[in-house]
């Protein structure tokens, strides 16, 4: 039995270091995956927030009689900041909402709601769409006729 016990080797301390190594590379893939998780829902949480948000303004718009959505042509509805949601909940940062109206041809209404907010991005830096390059646009063509 002694000899048994004589011949086993146990770990050397270059294999435990070795499988720490391996073990802290898993670790922080995992780790990295998990923030780019997080990352993507907190997206997609405040696309959809901005959508109602979008959507709201213009049910608000649909709502208006023909001769006030079309005086909004020669004198626009001024941009809206910080817009909180019809629940009450905002978490989209700086944000800004603006409603344009033009018309086409056939003199039916091009209603058009964007929305720009700050929102993180790679490294933390804080990034917000602008008038030519909005976050989030709804579009929708109104026709009295």
């Amino acid at each position: 039995m002694d000899a048994l016990l004589l011949n086993k080797k146990g770990m050397t301390l270059v294999e435990a270091l070795v499988s720490i190594l391996i073990l802290v590379i898993v670790v922080t893939g995992m780790l990295g995956a998990f923030a780019v998780g997080k990352l993507g829902t907190e997206r997609t949480k405040n696309r959809a927030k901005a959508m109602n948000l979008l959507r709201d303004k213009m049910e608000w718009v649909k709502s208006q009689s023909p001769s006030v959505v079309e005086g909004w042509i020669a004198n626009p509805l001024a941009s809206e900041n910080d817009v909180d949601d019809p629940i009450g909940e905002n978490d989209l940062i700086n944000d800004t909402r603006t409603t344009t109206v033009t018309t086409d041809t056939d003199g039916n209404l091009i209603v058009t709601v964007t929305l720009n907010w700050e929102k993180k991005a790679w490294g933390g830096t804080m990034t917000k769409g602008n008038s030519s390059n909005p976050d989030l646009a709804l579009v929708t063509l109104i026709s009295y006729q």
